[in-house]
């Protein structure tokens, strides 16, 4: 299930990050080339912050096809140095730091771990019993921990509500 979900964000993320990454090289190497001809054929100084731009926009222009074989090369040896699920779980766990995608992420496993729990009360499990199944098929460790904890509360003899208000303190 969880799977289903990173997968769903997987092609939409990619698709995002691909498109602004070409709208900003096709900017550094077609637009601002001519703002900087512009600005220098006027003769005025620059803010430092501009100048910084149009030295980058220069650099990508005549390092450009040096620059796309770096990038070739490296994306080559990362890929055969990382298996592709380790480099998987590093992206996820890079996107889960942008605040849009962690609070939709958290409301997913919210709903994993309501349907999870529907599931194996239903199947006539015990909570904890259910709470190992739920962990097994999570995808996020911080998911599986938080698991954890809950379970040791409920093994101690907490009740359901009275160990998610201690996990949520």
């Amino acid at each position: 299930p969880s799977v289903t979900v990173v997968q769903t964000f997987a092609l939409p993320i990619s698709v995002i990050l691909t498109t602004a990454f070409f709208i900003t090289i096709g900017l550094f190497l077609f637009v601002i080339p001519r703002f900087a001809d512009l600005f220098q054929s006027a003769q005025v100084p620059l803010p430092w912050f501009t100048a910084g731009l149009f030295a980058v926009s220069r650099l990508l222009q005549y390092h450009s096809l040096f620059l796309v074989c770096v990038f070739m090369v490296s994306s080559g040896i990362l890929f055969y140095h990382q298996p592709p699920r380790k480099l998987k779980a590093q992206l996820i766990h890079h996107a889960l730091q942008l605040p849009l995608i962690r609070n939709a992420w958290q409301q997913l496993l919210l709903a994993h771990f309501a349907r999870h729990l529907a599931i194996t009360d239903t199947a006539g499990l015990t909570l904890t019993d259910g709470l190992t199944i739920t962990a097994d098929t999570s995808l996020s460790q911080e998911f599986v921990i938080t698991l954890t904890h809950l379970q040791s509360h409920l093994r101690s003899g907490l009740r359901l509500n009275q160990s998610m208000a201690l996990m949520a303190d």
